[in-house]
């Protein structure tokens, strides 16, 4: 059964936003989606769980969380050859792992997470391959926008 489209919040074309721009834009015109509060809540939460092991990386977010959908199942995400701080406890190293381990992400903050760290020579490739994925709706020609996070 083919998915249904939902008209989107972004132009074609990928958007390098803050969390508050996306806030500003995913979250706050929709005060009536409970469920769009809770997800981009426990979003934020892991971004700063991620940021305060020192994790940097850019993410990719797209999605029925990125269109007008009322009740967004989760937010779709790749991060990009992520790098954390070199000083890590072992305790905080298990942390990263969890924090980017696709089971636990999705159970915990509601992101449908992917992570890509292709050696140079497929980066390209890589990428091409998401934009494809990412910038168009489910039927494959309607150009849509997503978003572009550097944490």
């Amino acid at each position: 059964m083919k998915k249904a489209d939902f008209p989107p919040l972004w132009p074609p074309g990928i958007h390098a936003v803050t969390l508050d721009e996306l806030q500003a834009v995913a979250v706050t015109p929709f005060l009536a989606d409970a469920r769009r509060a809770i997800i981009f809540a426990s979003f934020k939460q892991w971004i700063q769980k991620l940021q305060s092991l020192h994790v940097h990386a850019i993410l990719w977010i797209d999605g029925s969380f990125l269109t007008a959908k009322y009740g967004p199942d989760d937010i779709d995400c790749i991060m990009w050859n992520p790098s954390a701080g070199i000083d890590l406890t072992d305790e905080q190293k298990l942390n990263v792992r969890a924090l980017t381990d696709r089971n636990t992400v999705g159970r915990r903050f509601h992101v449908d997470f992917y992570m890509e760290a292709p050696c140079p020579g497929e980066m390209l490739h890589r990428q091409a391959y998401f934009k494809g994925l990412f910038g168009f709706q489910h039927d494959g020609k309607t150009p849509k926008g997503f978003v572009e996070l550097t944490i």
